[in-house]
């Protein structure tokens, strides 16, 4: 559950991103792959997104969507482990609309 502004604003920035170019296979650049227009139909609220109506975009999708992990014992979601020098984490988070 989002507690204050700037971390609203953090899941909003972060919900965009992975919308429009944020892949887990390559660091991310900052970089959108994808910029214009996007039409959602049938059940969806928002009907057209446009590059200048940011906020209508990052709200329905914080409104719209949830954070979701798999099973964590199965994957061993959460471990950390060793990597040459470094102690990593694996990590797996899924976006799904409700």
């Amino acid at each position: 559950m989002v507690t204050d502004e700037n971390e609203a604003c953090r899941v909003k920035d972060y919900l965009k991103a992975v919308l429009l170019g944020m892949f887990s296979c390559r660091k991310w650049d900052g970089n959108y792959t994808a910029n214009g227009s996007i039409l959602i139909r049938k059940q969806g609220d928002l009907v057209l997104y446009h590059v200048i109506k940011d906020d209508i975009l990052k709200d329905y999708l914080f409104y719209n969507t949830k954070l979701d992990t798999p099973s964590s014992t199965r994957h061993r979601f959460g471990n950390v482990y060793k990597e040459g020098n470094q102690s990593l984490i694996k990590l797996n988070l899924q976006i799904r609309f409700i």
